[in-house]
């Protein structure tokens, strides 16, 4: 009797190990624009805004907002997740369920630490589904970036918000920006390192790394 129970217990565990997982599924919002002083802008309040209609669907577990401070004090101070939290949160997100990532200074680092802020939750990678909540050429790069580790993903596009001059970050700046995440799936090459040098605050809290560690080792 004995052997016969612990026979099914250890089919049981194997089939928990390797068979299939219900999907967790994660709203993905990356922070856009920053308006001063320390206010999300139309195309991040566009993005949120999204994400608030799917949330209301009940069909997510977690909400991630990701984004550091990437523009000089006069205008940003806080990290970008932080002020997308309490956007959320004002509109009554619980906060438990906000996953804010306040460090990230390009869309590679907004995919992996957001990643790693779930693994310390201890959710499975392999049982994630992100909805990315951002315009889609936006949407684009983060597909390879999640790709790229593995991750499911789907998108929910959203309109750009009609500011001045707002043709130029889809039409000119985006198709540059992935082509280069198709050359360097992982952020490490001379062009991804440059960007987040060049936007990096002096003395702002920034996620001490390597790019070998961090980039292209594994979650």
């Amino acid at each position: 009797m004995f052997t016969i129970t612990f026979y099914f217990l250890i089919v049981a565990y194997c089939q928990w190990l390797f068979g299939p997982h219900p999907r967790i599924n994660v709203l993905f919002v990356p922070a856009g624009d920053i308006a001063a002083l320390d206010r999300i802008g139309p195309q991040t309040e566009q993005r949120l805004e999204k994400a608030l209609s799917l949330w209301a669907t009940d069909d997510f577990a977690w909400i991630v907002v990701t984004g550091g401070i990437t523009v000089p004090s006069n205008v940003q101070t806080v990290g970008a997740g932080k002020l997308m939290a309490q956007w959320l949160v004002e509109r009554g997100v619980p906060q438990q369920v906000i996953i804010s990532e306040i460090f990230a200074l390009d869309s590679y680092e907004n995919a992996l630490f957001a990643l790693y802020q779930l693994r310390d939750r201890g959710v499975r990678l392999s049982r994630i589904r992100v909805c990315l909540s951002t315009q889609l050429p936006h949407s684009l790069r983060f597909g390879v970036a999640f790709a790229a580790r593995g991750v499911s993903m789907s998108f929910a596009p959203v309109a750009y918000a009609r500011t001045k001059k707002w043709w130029i970050q889809p039409v000119v700046l985006e198709p540059v920006f992935l082509l280069v995440h198709l050359v360097d799936w992982y952020g490490i090459g001379p062009v991804a390192r440059l960007n987040r040098t060049m936007r990096r605050q002096p003395r702002r809290p920034c996620r001490t790394h390597t790019s070998s560690g961090l980039f292209s080792g594994e979650l």
